[in-house]
């Protein structure tokens, strides 16, 4: 996947015994948690149920699709912002959840 990060365009998920407010890009998985019960779709929430601390979300283009994708990766793989970044993972199978073209990124493309 190539994609393009730019800043302001994420939000990272941190544990809920971590020092620190919730504010933009960091919020505790509770918050994470409480607030997306306010999505609209039933599927999001339960997925939003299952996303764990140290993470990292955030939309943007694919460039190889030229379509929009939901990127979920460990907040430690973040790139500089503004930076044309190639990542290797899986997209999302289950058949509920593909219309939100969801990306869990595994490594840095190269990197094993």
């Amino acid at each position: 996947m190539s994609v393009r990060f730019d800043p302001g365009t994420y939000f990272s998920i941190v544990r809920q015994n971590e020092s620190g407010l919730d504010w933009m890009p960091v919020f505790h998985i509770g918050r994470f948690q409480r607030n997306s019960h306010s999505l609209p779709d039933t599927n999001m929430i339960e997925w939003t149920a299952k996303i764990e601390p140290l993470k990292s979300l955030f939309s943007t283009l694919d460039f190889n699709s030229m379509k929009s994708v939901l990127i979920v990766t460990p907040t430690s793989l973040l790139p500089e912002p503004n930076t044309l970044w190639q990542v290797c993972g899986e997209r999302e199978t289950k058949e509920n959840l593909k219309i939100y073209n969801i990306f869990y990124v595994r490594s840095l493309a190269g990197q094993p």
